[in-house]
């Protein structure tokens, strides 16, 4: 039975219910003037209305996990922006709009600028504004909630786009899964989705018209794939899936895993203190991945403010942690960078490419990460490499960041651990020349897939290309593989490919000693491990 629907899978699992379709009970007000004399009571209403949403978001933050409750702070920061809260007073009191009308008139122009641009994260961020948009809209009219959702039994949420805000909270509830017209893998709602384990399908063109509310659904958030009125045959084969994933128990303490003589570590990806705990739950063995770009995502942290991240990070993480340096640009800009427009920003200024560029901001960075060494095992992973010119670069930078912190009696580490991301052809090409500079490798292969196959994992016509088991892709693993072999450096896969259970037994064949994972694919891929050794 082929699938009836297919889109971009942005978080891992298979769902198997019938379709709720979400949608905003807002309705703005249809007068968009108001007369002279009620320009104060629209502004107290302004004011009354920011307060009021205000506090929903801050109770909400208050109860939520981290991942969540850092989602809803972005919300409060827009709130408080005073840019955007003067202009719709503007609108107001000067062109005498409506509450609602104000709003709309302030964010419609924002969100289609955001829209319209190349880059895939700032479309994105028009999904916030969106919702931000909505609660607003809600309050104003009082309407019911906005979603009208079963109350005992489980569904799908689906519709044109979900807003992360909905997802807060729901752990526990009946929801199964997620399907929207609108949306990717850098959204919020899909890393709320990866964080609360839900699966979801994004960027799924034709749900209009296709499905209502109440079809039975059978979502694979792993391939993207969703069939309406799934037959008795292939929901069995879905449950049976479901069943095995489940399987593995994490309460038993993992038994010492080796491969000919090789000994194989399984290690977490992470982006947030969360990591502490999942390292500690699922019994990893470290942090493979430590993305350091989302401390950046809101505002720039001084220094002072990373070290003190990075030493609680470090101090109780037990085992090694390979935190990578800031990697931004492409589909991840920041506040703190200005990046001029690019035509294709994935082969543009992103990675180390920005360092030269933006000295100080690494620089910072840097002296805060070999000051927190001191209290944990770290490795440094350097991003987007493509020639030995490169790391030489960065071992000086290294260097300098040492001279600063001798010259101010700052303890470090002198011999931290220094890596690199292969996640480009010329890297493999080039492995061998950059083993022997470094101390390890990290493979990317979400990134080295894209390049290797020339393919935007998000593009709605060819992002069915992308495939990380492509011979291609597969063969450039086992260069790098032979490379760091060679120079008898270690290699630690951090890519989603790393997460697949079908995959472990030709990894292994290669020679990978060292896998990164989602924390909730740790069981599974530790399960599917000891089968071969």
């Amino acid at each position: 039975m082929n699938p009836t629907l297919v889109g971009t899978p942005v978080s891992d699992g298979i769902a198997i219910a019938r379709a709720v379709w979400i949608t905003s009970s807002a309705r703005q007000e249809s007068s968009k003037t108001i007369p002279p004399e009620e320009v104060e009571k629209e502004l107290a209403r302004w004011e009354k209305t920011c307060r009021e949403v205000t506090e929903h978001l801050q109770k909400q933050r208050n109860f939520a996990e981290k991942t969540s409750a850092e989602i809803l702070e972005i919300y409060l920061e827009m709130l408080d922006d005073p840019e955007w809260n003067t202009e719709v007073c503007r609108q107001i009191q000067t062109c005498r709009k409506s509450v609602p009308a104000a709003i709309s008139e302030v964010l419609r122009p924002w969100i289609l600028e955001m829209e319209s641009l190349e880059d895939d994260y700032a479309r994105q961020r028009a999904e916030d504004l969106r919702a931000l948009e909505n609660l607003l809209q809600e309050i104003l009219s009082s309407a019911a909630p906005m979603e009208t959702i079963p109350q005992n039994e489980p569904f799908i949420a689906v519709g044109e786009e979900i807003p992360p805000v909905f997802l807060i909270g729901k752990r526990n509830s009946h929801l199964r899964g997620i399907l929207s017209q609108r949306g990717g893998t850098t959204s919020h709602t899909a890393i709320l989705a990866q964080t609360l384990g839900i699966p979801a399908v994004m960027g799924c063109d034709g749900l209009f018209g296709k499905v209502r509310t109440g079809d039975l659904l059978l979502l694979d958030g792993s391939e993207g794939k969703i069939w309406l009125h799934p037959d008795s045959s292939l929901q069995e084969m879905y449950r049976k899936r479901l069943v095995r994933k489940k399987m593995p128990d994490i309460s038993t303490p993992p038994l010492p895993v080796a491969y000919q003589g090789r000994r194989i570590s399984l290690k977490i990806n992470a982006a947030d203190l969360s990591a502490v705990e999942a390292v500690r739950q699922y019994q990893a063995d470290g942090v493979g991945l430590f993305r350091s770009e989302f401390l950046f995502m809101s505002e720039t942290p001084d220094e002072e403010t990373q070290f003190l991240f990075y030493r609680q990070l470090l101090e109780n993480v037990p085992g090694p942690v390979f935190i990578r340096t800031l990697d931004v640009g492409g589909d991840k800009p920041i506040p703190g960078i200005s990046l001029p427009p690019e035509t294709n920003p994935f082969l543009g200024m992103r990675g180390c490419r920005l360092y030269p560029l933006h000295f100080s901001l690494i620089f910072q960075q840097l002296r805060a990460l070999l000051r927190a060494s001191m209290n944990g095992n770290l490795r440094i992973l350097f991003p987007m490499i493509i020639s030995p010119d490169e790391v030489t670069f960065l071992r000086q930078l290294i260097f300098q960041v040492q001279e600063s912190l001798e010259a101010e009696s700052l303890p470090f580490q002198k011999n931290v651990p220094v890596g690199l991301m292969i996640e480009t052809p010329a890297a493999v090409m080039m492995a061998s020349e950059l083993a022997a500079q470094v101390d390890f490798f990290n493979l990317g292969t979400n990134d080295l897939t894209q390049y290797t196959l020339a393919v935007d994992r998000n593009h709605p016509d060819v992002g069915k290309l992308y495939n990380p088991r492509h011979p291609a892709v597969l063969r450039m693993i086992e260069r790098t593989l032979q490379a760091a072999s060679e120079a008898s450096i270690e290699v630690c896969l951090c890519g989603e490919l790393a997460g697949e259970p079908e995959m472990v037994k030709i990894l292994l064949e290669m020679g990978l000693n060292e896998w990164s994972v989602t924390p909730s694919k740790i069981p599974l891929i530790r399960e599917t491990l000891r089968k071969y050794v």
